[in-house]
């Protein structure tokens, strides 16, 4: 129901008042169920990329082995996942990339490497293998870690180019 009062003009033509109108504005917000995940970068970044893992500029062969941590603005190796409450646990699947076995490629080269859960490079995540994290009861965010390494290639000269390749990670709860 909307009231309106209105006044009577004044000897001087002019109202005193003009009158007021009263009603409601619904206010909503929906939170869905599910989990986020970022890379150190804000909450608005683009979900679609994860980050880079970079094994940086090489000779034709190597003696080492070669080293990659997840790079994006604040990653440090890490993805953040945080997840809406009565979600226990989550899986991350990452898969073998372009050609399915996690090579590096350039036109028809290739180098191998691999993708690990731990900096010191010695757990991997196995190809199309969901690996479980548990979502702690507060709410806080769960650290998905991601690791890159290539073997040493001492012998064989590998031709020059820029070697690529993308990683798919899926994350079900």
């Amino acid at each position: 129901m909307v009231v309106l009062a209105t006044a009577g003009i004044g000897a001087w033509g002019t109202a005193a008042h003009a009158g007021s109108i009263t009603g409601q504005i619904a206010v909503a917000l929906r939170v869905s169920s599910g989990c986020q995940v970022t890379n150190g970068a804000s909450g608005n970044d683009s979900i679609g990329n994860l980050g880079t893992l970079d094994f940086g500029t090489v000779s034709p062969t190597w003696n080492s082995p070669l080293a990659a941590n997840l790079s994006g603005q604040g990653t440090s190796g890490q993805l953040q996942v945080t997840c809406a409450p009565g979600i226990t646990a989550f899986t991350v699947t990452v898969d073998g990339g372009l050609r399915g076995n996690r090579t590096l490629g350039y036109a028809q080269n290739t180098v191998a490497y691999e993708v690990f859960q731990n900096p010191a490079r010695s757990v991997t995540y196995p190809i199309g293998t969901p690996k479980t994290f548990n979502v702690p009861q507060d709410g806080s965010a769960v650290t998905v870690p991601i690791y890159g390494a290539v073997t040493p290639n001492p012998s064989t000269a590998k031709v020059a180019g820029t070697y690529a390749d993308t990683l798919l990670m899926t994350l079900n709860f």
